[in-house]
């Protein structure tokens, strides 16, 4: 029983001695191999080109129909907005007039939920962009806060 017990015991020595052995000569060919290219090399073998590319897009006039009758249509999606104002009318007339002037790429809406009116500025199709948008006007409008709206998707591709 007892030389069994020797003779697995040194078999698995001889077994891990093998493995350790195995894996150090391995390892010193690794680094044997040291002609090998450069990205540099393969890099300086390529020519590249500085004019512009065009791009052609072929598509049957049936997605074209499609394509103008989903932007005459305008369904409105859930989106972002940022709502800037909320009370008189002259006071939210006011504020959208100085917001077109210093923004006129974005679009403003003007809403009534009884007895205010309220502004509500963008189309945007995720709060992030509604962030972003909301962190370059803080200073001007510091009330300013996002809500969840139906937005025109069309014009939010836009951005």
């Amino acid at each position: 029983m007892i030389a069994r017990c020797l003779k697995s015991y040194l078999c698995y020595q001889m077994k891990y001695l093998f493995l350790i052995s195995t894996l150090i000569l391995s390892g010193s060919t690794v680094y044997a191999q040291s002609d090998s290219l450069h990205v540099v090399d393969v890099i300086d073998n390529y020519w590249v080109r500085d004019s512009a590319g065009s791009v052609e897009i072929f598509q049957s006039a049936s997605i074209a129909a499609l394509m103008d009758t989903l932007i005459a249509v305008e369904v409105p999606i859930e989106g972002y907005r940022i709502q800037l104002s909320f009370g008189k009318k002259e006071e939210v007339n006011e504020i959208r007039t100085e917001f077109l002037q210093q923004h006129p790429d974005c679009r403003a809406y003007v809403s009534w939920l009884q007895p205010n009116f309220r502004l509500r500025i963008g189309d945007f199709r995720t709060r992030l962009q509604a962030e972003r948008f909301k962190r370059g006007i803080m200073d001007d409008y510091p009330n300013c806060y996002i809500v969840r709206d139906h937005i025109e998707p069309f014009s939010a591709e836009k951005k």
